[in-house]
């Protein structure tokens, strides 16, 4: 089977080309910034260099949801060619676009806090007075949060709108209960948890938090807003069981680290798994394999066993 690890930095993966090989792959390595689409005759070519990048069974993606713009098409591309990725077509669209990842979720029946989205300071000011609070507040210029902060009473929600920009474009307020979050690694079915202790001012950073048991409700709304969001592998964020974010890109070393597994062993796992269930054979990728596909679904399928 031929795989396709695409990644921003050679270093953000280099554990996994090792995982990849030994449960069979043939794996190439290619930085995203070195890849291009480039249409001509009504198709589509996907290149490296200029040259042309050949057909793979699969792509394991790792790249931050803000590279959307690009990430998109090619996810596109890889899906007509049926070429299996981690992450579906527009799931990174929604990773980058805060609100609409919030509204996808909701959607999704996936359990999050109580949100309110507002197009001007204007819209969320009656909030300061009938709000129940602590509010996590969210200021966005375009599609990115700017400025984010919690407030925990009607005082503290007046000093934050004075000061706020003028070139902000939306809001998000959602409840805030202030208590530990849970960082996880979903892959598939199988979620890896790390709790972050509440500090005064914060959670702790992620190297510092404890290896985590989820109840069955946690780890299910962990798969299920991962899966809703178009991802088959995403790093979650929750607190009192309710998903406060969603990101394709996973910060394996440090989840590896605390949890004390290979997370990348259990990616390789879950591709091999996935590719077995979608008809791909190991060590098919020529002409020879193609007709054994063909054949093997008529009366001289036997023939080929």
């Amino acid at each position: 089977m031929k795989l396709l690890v695409i990644a921003e930095r050679k270093k953000h993966i280099e554990p996994f080309l090792p995982a990849f090989e030994s449960k069979g792959f043939e794996v190439k390595y290619l930085r995203i910034l070195k890849i291009s689409l480039v249409s001509k005759h009504r198709a589509t070519l996907i290149k490296s260099l200029g040259e042309n990048i050949p057909k793979y069974d699969a792509v394991f993606l790792h790249a931050r949801a803000s590279l959307a713009p690009f990430v998109e098409p090619l996810l596109e591309e890889f899906s007509s060619r049926k070429i299996y990725s981690n992450s579906m077509p527009g799931s990174y669209y929604i990773g980058m676009n805060e609100p609409f990842k919030f509204t996808t979720l909701a959607l999704g029946n996936v359990p999050i806090p109580d949100i309110m989205i507002a197009g001007s300071s204007g819209g969320i000011k009656t909030i300061s007075k009938n709000g129940k609070y602590p509010l996590m507040v969210k200021a966005l210029v375009g599609k990115t949060v700017q400025q984010k902060v919690a407030v925990n009473n009607a005082k503290e929600f007046e000093i934050f709108l004075k000061s706020i920009q003028d070139n902000v474009d939306a809001f998000i307020l959602h409840e805030y209960d202030a208590c530990d979050v849970i960082t996880c690694a979903v892959i598939g079915e199988k979620v890896f948890a790390v709790k972050r202790k509440l500090l005064s001012g914060g959670v702790s950073e992620l190297k510092k938090g404890k290896i985590y048991k989820l109840s069955d409700a946690e780890n299910g709304a962990a798969i299920k807003a991962a899966q809703t969001c178009g991802y088959d592998i995403a790093q979650i964020e929750m607190s009192n069981g309710k998903i406060l974010d969603v990101r394709p890109n996973v910060n394996w070393k440090v989840l590896s680290e605390i949890c004390s597994e290979n997370l990348e062993e259990h990616v390789a796992q879950f591709f091999a798994e996935k590719l077995q269930k979608l008809g791909v054979e190991e060590g098919v990728g020529d002409e020879i394999g193609v007709i054994k596909r063909i054949f093997s679904k008529t009366v001289l399928g036997k023939w080929l066993k």
